[in-house]
């Protein structure tokens, strides 16, 4: 698997996450790489199990979290200069410094008041990281690309979502979209309006006291319909997979439920019928 220029004063890592509906469980792969005085390198996977109802972005930043612990245990950790993880996920490296140092003293909220998804993980990645003593570097590798240990990292995540699953890491329950549309983050505008929504992910944020929910737009033509991400207070809750008629509230960087007017009915599945193909 060699190919890489990697220095035998890192332990590097490889991680991956992976998510599949229906039922929705997750899983992790977790390669750690060391490279031994004669040059040659030794792969060992990291065996992990995965969790029910996890999201994939929960399952990347956990693999992270795991990898960080198992250097932790090593006898020879002495010997190495740094940890270094590789992750295709820009959901990690793009918050993790945010994540060490702004998010706890903002009470673990963005700057407009946003709860913060995952508080726990984070929470449990930065304190492994500096429990470790070493310096510990997450990059972006950019993924299905031929790179060997990332191809691993992968075949890994997706078998530990196919083997003997822990409980899910938090209550998140996710449905099908009727949408061909991905996630825009403040792509419907909050104007204290009346919308009618569907929820295809909810996700209750325990220790923040709040919901959070990636929503459709429901609209004619419903394969073109946006999707947000909108909060609620605590004692208001939406199901996955339920259609609401609700009002919004007029901030643009918090966007919120403030009250939810009606369920609405939801259709019926459709039925798709065999076609004759004889006389």
């Amino acid at each position: 698997m060699r190919g890489l220029a990697l220095r035998s004063d890192t332990l590097y890592f490889y991680t991956d996450g992976s998510s599949y509906p229906g039922p929705r469980v997750g899983g992790m792969g977790i390669l750690m790489v060391r490279v031994n005085p004669d040059g040659t390198d030794t792969v060992e996977e990291v065996t992990v199990l995965g969790h029910e109802d996890a999201t994939n972005n929960q399952m990347e930043l956990k693999a992270c979290v795991l990898a960080v612990r198992f250097a932790a245990t090593r006898p020879d950790l002495r010997a190495f200069r740094e940890i270094r993880i590789f992750t295709d996920s820009m959901y990690v490296v793009g918050n993790q410094k945010t994540a060490m140092f702004t998010w706890p003293d903002n009470n673990w909220r963005t700057a407009a008041g946003r709860p913060i998804a995952n508080m726990d993980l984070w929470q449990a990645l930065t304190g492994a990281i500096r429990q470790v003593r070493k310096r510990v570097e997450i990059s972006w590798v950019k993924g299905h690309k031929k790179n060997p240990y990332n191809e691993a990292a992968d075949k890994a995540a997706k078998a530990s979502a196919k083997g003997l699953l822990k409980p899910p890491l938090s209550v998140v329950q996710v449905r099908r979209k009727l949408t061909t549309q991905t996630v825009r983050p403040g792509c419907v505008p909050m104007r204290g309006q009346t919308l009618s929504i569907r929820i295809v992910v909810a996700q209750y944020l325990r220790r923040q006291k709040a919901h959070r929910y990636t929503y459709q737009v429901l609209q004619e033509g419903n394969a073109a319909a946006p999707m947000d991400l909108i909060y609620s207070a605590d004692e208001l809750y939406l199901k996955a997979g339920h259609h609401y008629e609700v009002t919004v509230n007029e901030d643009q960087k918090y966007p919120q439920v403030v009250a939810v007017l009606r369920e609405l009915e939801r259709p019926p599945p459709r039925v798709t019928r065999a076609k004759r193909t004889g006389p």
